[in-house]
């Protein structure tokens, strides 16, 4: 009886480290995914903001638009470009959250 009771506690013991350590390993990634997501978080704003920045230095209304300008507002390339740039940014910030969920679900 004593031997049975001396094997069930020492499987019990050796239990505990590999639980913890794969808990520990578990925590690590998710953790890892975490940090990941606010960088591109950020960068995804950085990017926005320097798209609107640049492109109030370099707004140039061309002569054919001018030509028009009852119909069209005076800064639609500026918001035309605003908008293509704002989408292709969040393609970028779709895949790389996309690129994070599966490094962090595949284990």
């Amino acid at each position: 009886m004593v031997q049975l009771l001396t094997a069930i506690l020492g499987g019990f013991a050796a239990l505990i480290p590999m639980i913890i350590a794969f808990f520990g390993r578990k925590l690590v990634i998710v953790v890892a995914a975490l940090a990941a997501f606010v960088a591109i978080t950020a960068a995804l704003i950085v990017a926005l903001k320097a798209a609107v920045a640049s492109l109030t230095v370099y707004l140039v209304v061309p002569t054919w638009l001018a030509s028009i300008a009852w119909f069209i507002p005076t800064n639609f390339v500026f918001v035309f470009s605003l908008i293509v740039s704002a989408h292709v940014t969040r393609a970028a910030y779709d895949m790389a959250v996309e690129k994070i969920r599966l490094i962090s679900t595949s284990t």
